[in-house]
């Protein structure tokens, strides 16, 4: 590394998944126009789920780690058993769990989706040891990941195909196109 390459990392700050994350989802796939569409939204959170409509991105912000991201982290029991820390899902999973619990599902129907597409792990919608491992082991190369990010969409697609066909096509191709933007995202930028 040259002496201003590491000049320039030392002082680039890091971004985490959590900001990368809410600010793609905020920001590139909800927006913070306010909508009245049926209810008044904006950044995705709605007076009905997230107990306000926020003025602000930071306040957005908190409402998104509040009410989607700490829900679907992995809360773990200490090696001792006398308490639990809580580890991050990896990126690409998280991102769409994430995803998933905002866009009219809540993290617990999210997490339960979630542990579907992992495959071999019992939906019962906590993230515990055995999701959070599946997840580690289905995002640790691309291939996987790559396999992972297809069945999640095809699930999702399925889903919402049964839901809105027929009723409100624009709705239903609007959210096509969100997953899409979605898992480009987390192949892109996943882990």
């Amino acid at each position: 590394m040259t002496d201003l390459t590491s000049q320039i990392v030392s002082v680039t700050p890091q971004i985490s998944d959590f900001d990368r994350i809410a600010d793609f989802i905020l920001i590139e796939l909800e927006g913070g126009t306010l909508t009245h569409d049926p209810v008044a939204t904006r950044w995705g959170m709605t007076e009905a789920f997230d107990g306000e409509v926020p003025e602000t991105f930071e306040r957005a912000k908190e409402l998104f780690r509040q009410g989607y991201w700490n829900p679907c982290r992995a809360k773990i029991r200490d090696d001792v058993g006398n308490g639990f820390h809580f580890e991050d899902l990896p990126f690409t999973a998280a991102l769409l769990v994430v995803d998933t619990a905002l866009v009219n599902n809540g993290p617990h129907a999210a997490i339960v989706r979630l542990q579907h597409w992992l495959e071999n792990v019992e939906p019962d919608g906590r993230i515990g040891p055995l999701t959070l491992a599946r997840a580690r082991q289905v995002c640790g190369d691309a291939d996987s990941r790559m396999r992972f990010v297809n069945h999640a969409f095809m699930d999702r697609r399925e889903k919402t195909i049964q839901v809105y066909a027929g009723k409100d096509e624009g709705e239903m191709q609007g959210l096509l196109n969100r997953y899409l933007r979605a898992y480009g995202f987390a192949l892109a930028y996943g882990s």
